[in-house]
This record gives structure tokens, C-alpha cells and sequence, in this order.
């Protein structure tokens, strides 16, 4: 569980009313009341600010994408029961047909596609769900993940134990 608010504001760190911090209570260590600060109400909708990300990070720089994803026909079922954002879509049987057509290496999955501003939560979706969920397109976001999983992996290696 986690609030939504805006830092304290400071010399540092001027108060900016469309800047917002996603503060989880289970990592709060204490409160302090701080006299002389007027509470100001949020008029901001955050349902809508939210409904395009999966998670809670919501990138500025980050614009409405539609993502390609190949899930195994063994974890259909989850993603059915737990679609993995509201914008997920399972592709036409017609369409299916023409991406087995076009990754050949994906027999035995799905495609499903999903509409949402990518941030960190999307790539750990996939990064911790393997094999079960491959994202094929964008290419810019795909040879991201792979250049992460490869030093990641580089890294792995490096610490075996012989």
C-alpha cells in the first residue's frame, strides 16, 4: 500500500504542483509533524493519470505505446484471469496466424498486445515472468531489455563458482 504527495518544499526543492512522489508506508521509518505548513488538496485525477502505466511509475518523457508481447500457451490462462494492464488484447485469430508466419520461433504462444506509456514495472513484468512472456515490439524497447538481460547475465556468469 502505498500515498501519493508532494515533497516538502524547501530552498532546495521549490514546491512544483504536478510533481509527485509515490511513498510506500510499509518503508516508513517514522512521522514528524512539521508546524506552519498549510496542507494543500490535490485536485489531480489520478486515476487517469495511472490507467496508461502498468505500476506506479509514470514517466513524462514516455509517450502512449503498443506493445507486442508473445506469451506461452502454458500461461494464457494466467493472463486471462490476470491481464497483465486493461489495455491488454488477445490479437485475432487472422492475426495470430501471421505473426507464427513472422516469428517462427514462437509455436506454442499467443499474442496479445497491450497500449500503456512503458516504464520500469513493464520490463520487470516480463524480466521476472521468463520465457512465459517475450516482448517482441517496439524494436527500440526490446534491444533494451536485451542489452539489460545481457549484462545481467554477463554478470551472473562472472561470479560462478568453479
Amino acid at each position: 500500500m502505498s500515498k501519493i504527495g508532494t515533497p516538502l518544499a524547501n530552498a532546495e526543492l521549490p514546491y512544483r504542483k504536478e510533481f509527485y512522489l509515490n511513498l510506500p508506508l510499509d518503508r516508513i521509518n517514522g512521522i514528524t509533524a512539521v508546524d506552519g505548513v498549510e496542507y494543500i488538496d490535490c485536485d489531480k485525477d489520478f486515476e487517469e493519470r495511472y490507467e496508461d502505466i502498468l505500476g506506479i511509475t509514470w514517466l513524462k518523457e514516455e509517450e502512449l505505446t503498443e506493445i507486442l508481447l508473445a506469451v506461452k500457451d502454458t500461461f494464457t490462462g494466467y493472463v486471462e484471469t490476470k491481464p497483465l494492464h486493461n489495455s491488454q488484447a488477445k490479437l485475432s485469430a487472422a492475426h495470430q496466424a501471421e505473426l507464427h508466419n513472422e516469428y517462427k520461433a514462437f509455436e506454442g504462444y499467443t499474442f496479445y498486445t497491450l497500449t500503456l506509456k512503458p516504464n520500469r514495472e513493464l520490463y520487470n513484468t516480463i524480466y521476472h515472468n521468463g520465457e512465459n512472456i517475450i516482448l517482441l515490439s517496439p524494436t527500440r524497447i526490446r534491444e533494451n531489455m536485451i542489452q539489460e538481460l545481457t549484462l545481467s547475465l554477463e554478470k551472473m556468469k562472472s561470479v560462478r563458482c568453479e
